[in-house]
């Protein structure tokens, strides 16, 4: 789950579906929820970071990359880092991307 954006009394949440490999965008005011969307980002949605400069990452199971979203189409824009597994977790900071690894 990622805090997305808060726009006055509304938080906007982004939940990972990973069972059914979508993103939901739900909106939140007053502890209740007011609006929920399901978005097909990439082909298996994982784990989400956004950085600084509001760049938002998803790491895609399907292909073992992390992908930069469109957030005005909500499709993923391109590949940022190709790894060698799926990837858990990571980080991003103003565009840089720190993956942990496991063994290291």
């Amino acid at each position: 789950m990622l805090a997305f954006a808060t726009i006055g009394p509304i938080t906007q949440l982004l939940v990972v579906e990973g069972r059914r490999n979508y993103v939901l965008l739900v909106s939140v005011r007053e502890s209740r929820i007011v609006d929920k969307k399901r978005m097909a980002i990439c082909e298996r949605p994982g784990a989400l970071a956004r950085d600084e400069a509001g760049r938002l990452f998803v790491a895609n199971r399907f292909s073992a990359s992390i992908q930069l979203v469109d957030t005005m189409r909500w499709v993923s824009e391109k590949n940022v880092a190709i790894t060698e597994a799926f990837v858990r977790h990571f980080t991003a900071c103003w565009g840089l991307l720190a993956i942990p690894l496991k063994n290291a």
